[in-house]
């Protein structure tokens, strides 16, 4: 029975603990300080321009996500508009 209680006391710690952790990241943690690291890095990797103009904001209710406002990425220049 001792056992079971510490069990338990145990997996409560540790819930109350990680839900602690991660409410201190996300109130701390602002992704629109990010913007231009990802911009650069998508001009890094696929050699086009992105523009965020908006918030980037985390959800967590009723899922899980991330919700970016006001992106644009710029055409390769080698794209013909004619069809």
């Amino acid at each position: 029975m001792k056992l079971l209680i510490k069990l338990v006391v145990s997996l409560l710690v540790i819930l109350v603990i990680s839900v602690s952790v991660i409410a201190i990241t996300l109130v701390n943690f602002d992704p629109n300080n990010y913007k231009d690291t990802i911009a650069s890095k998508v001009k890094e990797e696929t050699g086009r321009n992105l523009s965020i103009n908006g918030d980037i904001n985390f959800t967590l209710y009723p899922w899980l996500g991330i919700n970016i406002e006001g992106v644009q990425l710029s055409n390769t220049d080698s794209f013909d508009s004619t069809l």
